[in-house]
């Protein structure tokens, strides 16, 4: 029989352990597919923003490349940072003119406002100085009614 303080010690582990603060304790691992290749980064994710982290940077590390030299790669789903795809989108050498969004993200209830991932892709192309429609007045204007089925946002220029 387990003695009441292994579960106690136990616990304390899980939340003190440094697994969880490296990429290794949070991703899913995979054979990395890059390995042995040489990265050449050919271009800038926005040629109006540096290339180059730098470390007062909200989403610091973003334009590190995968390693090639290691056995494994660690891959964390793209919505840990906010749950919507626009950081691949927004890059001006793919050129779209539309984005159809379906954001599926949890809310508490259904009068939670539905806008919390959007505003937070616009404040991300924003600081990456990506062009992205203003969403933030006419969002604070769409949650004073009840919920649509269907939202437009529309670059105005």
């Amino acid at each position: 029989m387990l003695n009441p303080g292994f579960w106690k010690d136990f616990i304390n582990n899980i939340f003190t352990s440094s697994v969880l603060d490296t990429r290794k304790g949070r991703a899913g691992r995979v054979f990395n597919p890059l390995r042995g290749l040489s990265l050449i980064p050919c271009f800038p994710f926005s040629p109006f923003s540096p290339t180059s982290p730098s470390d007062n940077t909200l989403f610091k590390g973003l334009t590190e490349p995968a390693p090639t030299n290691s056995k494994t790669l660690y891959l964390v789903d793209g919505g840990l940072t906010f749950n919507l795809p626009f950081p691949l989108l927004l890059r001006s050498q793919r050129a779209v003119d539309i984005y159809i969004s379906f954001d599926f993200s949890s809310r508490e209830h259904d009068n939670s406002p539905p806008f919390k991932e959007l505003l937070l892709s616009e404040k991300w192309a924003r600081l990456n100085n990506c062009l992205f429609p203003p969403i933030h007045d006419l969002a604070a204007e769409y949650i004073k009614h009840p919920p649509k089925e269907c939202y437009v946002f529309k670059d105005p220029v």
